[in-house]
């Protein structure tokens, strides 16, 4: 918990809550970043396939190198961790044709 619930909340929000041994609801963890979204429960399943689509609609190796980036950046000062994300990036070849645009679904 010292090393993933700080870097979730911060080292004061995780002190705070590792001394008092408190909880929190839903919205204070969406609130504090401990969470992504908060759906009602019969809203769940639907939410999950939406995000899930999303997810697969993208482009896999792309969503891949970057969320590797996240995890080999933790713990790195930033100036370390925008080094990385340039040795990177440098390899990668973008098409910017469609940049900024919503991806559409067959009807």
């Amino acid at each position: 918990m010292s090393a993933l619930l700080r870097r979730a909340v911060g080292i004061r929000k995780a002190k705070e809550l590792t001394a008092t041994g408190a909880f929190v609801d839903a919205h204070e963890a969406l609130r504090i970043g401990l969470v992504a979204h908060v759906v009602p429960h019969d809203e769940l399943a639907g939410r999950a396939l939406v995000l899930a689509t999303s997810i697969a609609e993208g482009e896999a190796r792309a969503i891949r190198a970057s969320l590797d980036l996240y995890d080999r950046g933790d713990g790195r000062t930033r100036s370390e961790a925008l080094e990385l994300e340039a040795e990177v990036s440098r390899g990668w070849i973008v098409d910017t044709t469609n940049f900024g645009q919503r991806p559409t679904r067959p009807a």
